[in-house]
């Protein structure tokens, strides 16, 4: 039992440190994967999620082609200028072969650098443009789009008319308003930018409830999603509060603690309690000692689809672009995942948060 309990300090250890590089033995040959992620700051349950979900991949495919996969971790801290530095670095210095990395205004920053260099890159965000005019770069995760079309069609049958909106400071939280403004029908009687560091957010509930909305959208992740939701509750608000799947990250559970019950989020799942889900779910919590989340799912899948195309082609950076370009029912943990104008396609339920616990939304 001591043994094991080793094992898992030193696992945990090696997913978290924020600069990571795999050596391999001297003369040889190797396959360069370069993982840009958020590990520290504001955004570190995506990166660290995410990290973890590609780990477990390499668990089970280390080696292709008969050469061994070296995977090289830096951390963006959720920054575009640190996310250039990172990718310069596994670039230039490491030079990877492939690229993985999440968040939209990091994967915007990098985005002309990648198609210049002609490096596929699989990226977990959530902001449509990431993959325009760019076919070296594949995005993984749905877009706002897909995420507020299903939101609004749960809202729309609630026949709620009026929506108050926060919407967090960054790329994300721009695409996700605008992208929610343009599917709901109804009015937005007011919406507030709040700051992604921020922990008082009382000057802006007041500003929206002010104009008393039927319920609320809130287009933003991270702890201070969670304590904006706490503290809206607090000033009195007991109406719905919608929003992406963000919501069911640790750090939002954390700190709205209770104040997050009946929330309604789109979410993409997968049911962990049998079969490739539940392999992928026992390895994940051995290799990190947390239950896998939303990105621990993206990772792992982008890792296999990655490995994959590698394993059916040369290998070549031409052929596995083309290759996952045109990928079309791929066994994912939740179903097939195709790819579409480089996009991965999954499928969305809406959950709700009952008791503490993430389940299916019924409706009321």
């Amino acid at each position: 039992m001591k043994g094991e309990a080793i094992a898992l300090l030193l696992a945990m250890a090696i997913l978290f440190s924020g600069c990571i590089q795999e050596q391999p033995a001297q003369g040889e040959e190797t396959i360069k994967i370069g993982a840009i992620l958020p590990l520290t700051g504001t955004a570190a349950d995506f990166g660290s999620e995410e990290l973890g979900g590609i780990r477990v991949a390499l668990l089970d495919v280390n080696q292709v082609h008969g050469q061994k996969i070296v995977l090289l971790v830096e951390d963006s801290k959720n920054d575009a200028k640190e996310g250039i530095s990172a990718l310069n670095k596994i670039l230039n210095v490491d030079k990877a072969d492939f690229v993985f990395g999440t968040m939209s205004s990091v994967g915007l920053a990098i985005k002309d650098t990648i198609n210049g260099k002609k490096i596929p890159t699989i990226w977990v965000a959530a902001h449509p443009d990431l993959v325009k005019d760019n076919p070296w770069i594949f995005r993984n995760s749905p877009t706002v789009g897909q995420y507020t079309e299903k939101i609004v069609a749960v809202i729309e049958q609630k026949e709620i008319k009026k929506i108050g909106l926060f919407f967090i400071s960054d790329d994300f939280g721009e695409s996700l308003k605008s992208a929610f403004a343009e599917s709901f029908s109804g009015e937005i009687t007011d919406g507030e930018m709040f700051s992604k560091d921020g922990t008082d957010f009382r000057t802006e509930i007041t500003k929206v409830l002010a104009t008393n909305p039927d319920s609320i959208f809130v287009a933003g992740y991270g702890s201070s999603a969670g304590i904006l939701i706490k503290q809206l509750r607090e000033n009195g608000y007991n109406g719905s509060v919608f929003g992406p799947s963000e919501i069911s990250t640790t750090s939002v559970k954390a700190a709205a603690e209770d104040a997050l019950n009946g929330a309604i989020f789109a979410d993409y799942s997968a049911d962990y309690s049998q079969g490739e889900a539940k392999k992928f779910r026992d390895k994940y919590l051995l290799l990190t000692g947390r239950e896998p989340g939303l990105d621990s799912v993206l990772g792992y899948e982008e890792a296999r689809i990655l490995l994959n195309a590698i394993n059916a082609t040369d290998g070549s950076r031409e052929q596995v672009q083309k290759y996952i370009s045109s990928l079309k029912n791929f066994p994912g943990l939740s179903g097939p995942i195709n790819v579409n104008n480089n996009e991965f396609e999954y499928p969305l339920t809406i959950k709700t948060v009952k008791n503490g616990e993430f389940v299916l939304y019924e409706g009321d």
